[in-house]
């Protein structure tokens, strides 16, 4: 029961076999489990230590225990791809956006291989693919933004939306709420990141505009700094950024080295003690490990055969997700040795 099958495979037999996976023998040290995807991993956000949530174009979102090799829940009930998902433990639910022009909030049961085909709620009101998505904790709504140029406010009650601006040109690629505020960072195609004050729905800072595609973006621990990193090609774009929010214009710094599109990029919490570190990962099938204040790159891993990695999100237990196109969700270790040099290596796949 633990081999791979064929993306072939039909979603009903996926999903009536999704509780049931057992590594596969690796002499690389990857356990390999049962794919619980049937087409390409579009998002991935955690739900805390050694537990991973995961999106795609199969329309599905699943939760799983990557140590255990164990997936705990699966929610179906988008009509077109999932394209990003995330967690809120404050109100304790998963919320989702898809290219069905909604947002959905999912109920977390507590017995593991539950299967929630009904949402919470729906939040219905985008024109075009939603692709951003941040709770914002303190308030206990929902910011959503789409490819319609709009910025939506929702009540997590209701599901009604409370406020919605539209800004020309502003398409919505990514959402992230600033830790412990009412503050949400976006990135956008037009090239720049904003960041909304959801009391009043009103912009209050924005960036000069890049030469690239903003592609995603992730807010610092301690709300100072906003990561961010954008599309490319042969070298040319494809870097990340760190932006200053309390100057937020042009970027502190830039980290070249990826060769096509970053396509995701993240903070990893509780870095050791020592300088703040992020990781990146892009379209040439690399995930790249950076340090903050000196720009350089720490380590690369190659996960050959996946095509493009889509989205990364990272666990306070050194564990990083990275959502592919081909090969499913990879979950890589980060380690620091007694000497300060950092390593980072594959240890599951699924």
């Amino acid at each position: 029961m633990g081999l791979r099958q064929s993306k072939s495979k039909t979603n009903s037999t996926k999903s009536a076999k999704y509780m049931s996976s057992s590594p596969e023998p690796a002499s690389d040290g990857v356990k390999r489990y049962d794919p619980i995807h049937t087409d390409a991993v579009l998002s991935v956000g955690r739900l805390g230590n050694n537990q991973f949530l995961s999106a795609g174009a199969d329309q599905t979102i699943v939760s799983y225990n990557w140590q255990e090799g164990r997936p705990l829940q699966k929610w179906t009930g988008h009509s077109r791809d999932v394209t990003k998902v995330t967690y809120s433990p404050t109100l304790g639910h998963v919320f989702s956006g898809s290219r069905d022009k909604t947002a959905k909030m999912w109920a977390v049961e507590g017995a593991t291989g539950t299967m929630v085909k009904e949402a919470v709620l729906s939040f219905v009101g985008h024109n075009l693919v939603v692709n951003g998505l941040a709770v914002v904790d303190v308030s206990r709504r929902l910011c959503t933004g789409g490819r319609d140029n709009s910025v939506r406010l929702w009540d997590t009650e209701t599901g009604g939306c409370i406020k919605e601006v539209t800004t020309s040109r502003n398409l919505v690629t990514h959402m992230v709420t600033i830790p412990r505020t009412e503050m949400v960072i976006q990135s956008s195609e037009d090239k720049s990141i904003r960041m909304w004050d959801t009391r009043t729905l009103e912009e209050s800072g924005v960036t000069n505009k890049k030469s690239y595609i903003q592609t995603c973006c992730d807010v610092s621990s301690d709300g100072n700094y906003c990561l961010s990193c954008s599309n490319g090609f042969s070298g040319q774009g494809c870097e990340a950024s760190i932006w200053d929010l309390r100057n937020l214009k042009d970027p502190v710094r830039e980290f070249k080295g990826h060769t096509q599109t970053a396509s995701g990029c993240c903070f990893i919490p509780h870095s050791h003690g020592s300088n703040p570190v992020f990781v990146t990962c892009s379209h040439d099938q690399t995930v790249k490990l950076w340090d903050q204040a000196s720009g350089n790159c720490l380590c690369t891993v190659t996960l050959s055969g996946s095509k493009q990695l889509t989205s990364v999100t990272a666990n306070a237990d050194q564990s990083i997700c990275v959502g592919s196109f081909e090969t499913g969700v990879h979950v890589l270790s980060v380690s620091r040795d007694s000497s300060g040099l950092w390593d980072m290596k594959p240890v599951a796949q699924y």
